[in-house]
């Protein structure tokens, strides 16, 4: 196509250039439900796969004419992205699990920021500080194996999840201050809204990279990096702090 196009060149540059891949949309391999069209996607990439492994001519640029991609087109929507709803499913398909045993010392240790808040202790009765110390304690028993890098989330407009992210917010819409004395709010609250959780992560990136004793405490073996909203990571080993430029 593009030496078809080049051939056209000076006067025909500004011509409109005719797609000649035809999508689902403008054949009619379709059954209609309602008011929608619905493709089997599966079926026709599975159909695609046998005919390659079998004993007929297959013009291979003939087949690369259609959308043959069942994933893909599965994972997105015009909404925003759904893959979310299936990641544990796709976790468990791609996890290989290893005995604590046999698998040796760690040299690194890499934990999700967000997913790590879900999973400490949430003091029902406490504050923020009170959380804040449950974290601090987990980190500590993970330093004392390897080094750290713990990576909480950055909050970009227009970035892929952020339809995901507004839907969480019509389900969880209520916004705190938090300060390290305020009376905790239930777990949803704070980690189901960005405001909040926002919040919460400033919070913790603070006293994780800006309190001594806990430099002694945790560094004294392995060194912690922290990535949170600004633009470089902070390494912490000892009382050396400094940013990962």
């Amino acid at each position: 196509m593009l030496e078809q196009f080049e051939k056209t060149w000076p006067e025909g540059f500004y011509n409109t250039i005719s797609s000649k891949v035809k999508t689902m949309a403008t054949t009619t391999k379709s059954i209609t439900i309602g008011d929608s069209k619905m493709y089997d996607l599966n079926v026709i990439y599975s159909r695609t796969i046998a005919l390659f492994f079998s004993d007929r001519e297959v013009d291979v640029k003939d087949v690369l004419a259609y959308e043959l991609a069942p994933v893909p087109t599965a994972m997105f929507t015009e909404d925003g992205m759904q893959i979310c709803k299936a990641k544990s499913t796709l976790k468990k398909s791609l996890q290989v699990e290893v005995s604590r045993r046999n698998a040796g010392d760690e040299d690194v240790t890499v934990i999700d920021g967000s997913a790590l808040l879900w999973t400490i202790h949430w003091p029902a009765d406490g504050t923020v500080a009170d959380f804040i110390d449950n974290v601090k304690t987990r980190l500590i028993s993970y330093l004392s194996e390897s080094d750290v890098y713990l990576i909480f989330d950055g909050y970009y407009d227009y970035s892929i999840k952020s339809v995901t992210r507004d839907v969480w917010e019509t389900v969880v819409n209520r916004k705190h201050h938090l300060l390290l004395s305020t009376k905790l709010p239930a777990q949803k609250v704070v980690l189901s809204s960005i405001e909040n959780k926002k919040q919460l992560n400033l919070l913790l990136f603070k006293e994780l990279t800006e309190y001594r004793l806990f430099y002694l405490q945790g560094t004294n073996k392995h060194k912690l990096v922290v990535t949170g909203e600004d633009s470089f990571p902070i390494e912490i080993r000892m009382e050396e702090r400094r940013s990962r430029n």
